[in-house]
């Protein structure tokens, strides 16, 4: 199958899976768009130069990166061109389990350590099932894992990377939304998004 097809079938995937994730919620809430649109955006500005910046970090002290993407590589496999699908949609995803645990019964659930650590634990598990499902089909990684210990679909070294950008997006979320976000502001992050990616490709 083809990188094409490929990038057909996480175009669906990827939204059907936060849309089962989260039907619930979605059916019995009015969703702020342009917030959640401002999340997307925003990990789709971020999330692949944190990659980029993490990966490299280890691999100069380490002698090798965390991962390397073997699906449209930038960066030296640091990255992904499918950073446009993977990351839009783990903002969304991430902007409704915010959402959730703001308005959940026990405090703790609603602190920014607790969304820390449950970004910790879901951005694994996620790459798992995804690099599961691109082997079922395609017989390759999405991204390789050069550590072993979770037969290469993902690495405990990155939770501590996920528990970071949790915390990130918590902070960030908290001070961006005390007024409501523009969708000028959306269409910067997605803009320069798309900069950063050729930035990335070309350059690197």
């Amino acid at each position: 199958m083809s990188v094409v097809l490929l990038t057909i079938i996480l175009c669906f995937a990827m939204p059907l899976t936060v849309l089962i994730l989260h039907y619930k919620y979605i059916n019995n809430n009015v969703i702020n768009i342009k917030k959640a649109a401002a999340y997307a955006g925003s990990f789709f500005l971020a999330a692949p130069i944190a990659e980029l910046f993490f990966n490299s970090l280890y691999e100069y002290f380490f002698g090798k990166p965390v991962w390397v993407y073997h699906i449209l590589p930038i960066a030296g496999g640091d990255t992904s061109l499918l950073a446009c699908i993977i990351w839009t949609m783990y903002g969304l995803n991430t902007f409704f389990v915010y959402e959730k645990l703001n308005v959940a019964n026990k405090s703790f659930l609603r602190t920014k350590l607790f969304k820390s650590l449950f970004m910790g634990v879901e951005g694994p598990v996620m790459e798992v099932v995804f690099n599961l499902l691109t082997l079922a089909l395609f017989g390759s990684f999405v991204a390789y894992y050069n550590p072993g210990e979770a037969f290469h679909l993902t690495s405990l070294q990155v939770v501590p990377i996920y528990a970071w950008c949790g915390l990130w997006a918590a902070i960030w979320s908290e001070k961006l939304f005390v007024n409501d976000v523009s969708w000028k502001l959306v269409s910067i992050y997605f803009f320069l998004g798309v900069i950063s990616l050729i930035l990335m490709s070309k350059l690197l």
